[in-house]
């Protein structure tokens, strides 16, 4: 583990996978982090990836460590795509005694809209509130694709010029493109009953009740008790998530993917 010391940034090397004694390592990480005459936040993405580790129960390591270490201030951040929140946060309550949780939603659109047109009219170029709206709704608000989007339309539009549902429709095209070979790998890692459901929720965009027999019957699915491990296994795998308007598929593009090759 090593700092910079221009820029302070803390670089490491490490993976709890290949580490025999956990504790001693997150023990000595966390003594480094407080020798720093600085406030130190560690921020940790993806923190329910830990729990997956089979090797080692890092989570249990880390818990036992942090209330010891109150200097260094923590910040989790747990996705929802892999499972319910609260009965990660429950199983593991142990590791967040003393924190307080905050969800984080879509950003608002009103103030990513202003957002987006100030930073192409800073550049000279624009995007219409009317395109604006038509990416943040394809995309449900999510920030990652989003982004994604804006910042290859900021590169397709020249100075001067404006963001055309043309260039939009090129730039999503190109993008599910490039990543058409990564999902042709996970397409075909997946069992025929998985596959057939992948397509149904696919055409549907989200489905409430996926275990119920209209679903099954409109989309020829084999089974109910089909349907439902097979959503489980999608679920773990991370190609769906649910949320409050029901099951989806996680990655948009992958989507637009599936729609452009089977539908």
């Amino acid at each position: 583990m090593t700092m910079d010391p221009s820029s302070e940034v803390v670089s490491h090397s490490f993976s709890l996978r290949s580490i025999r004694e956990p504790e001693k390592i997150i023990e000595e990480f966390f003594s480094f982090l407080e020798s720093f005459d600085k406030k130190v936040v560690l921020a940790i993405d993806g923190f329910e990836k830990l729990a997956s580790f089979r090797e080692v129960d890092g989570l249990s390591a880390l818990g036992k460590i942090i209330e010891s270490h109150s200097s260094v201030r923590m910040i989790f951040s747990v996705c929802e795509t892999q499972g319910s929140s609260i009965q990660f946060l429950e199983k593991h309550g142990v590791v967040f005694r003393s924190s307080g949780l905050i969800h984080l939603g879509p950003i608002e659109f009103s103030e990513y809209c202003s957002f987006a047109r100030s930073k192409f009219q800073k550049a000279g170029k624009r995007i219409s509130a009317e395109i604006f709206e038509s990416i943040y709704s394809k995309f449900s608000g999510g920030t990652g694709p989003i982004q994604l989007v804006l910042n290859r339309l900021f590169a397709e539009t020249p100075k001067n010029g404006s963001v055309t549902t043309e260039i939009l429709d090129n730039v999503i095209n190109s993008i599910v493109e490039e990543y058409s070979v990564f999902y042709k790998e996970a397409l075909s890692g997946l069992s025929f009953n998985q596959k057939c459901l992948v397509f149904a929720v696919a055409k549907d965009g989200a489905v409430e009740n996926p275990s119920s027999s209209e679903f099954v019957n409109r989309h020829s699915l084999a089974s109910v008790s089909s349907v439902q491990s097979s959503a489980r296994a999608l679920l773990e795998q991370g190609i769906f998530y649910k949320d409050a308007s029901g099951l989806r598929i996680d990655d948009d593009f992958f989507k637009e993917w599936l729609r452009k090759e089977y539908f």
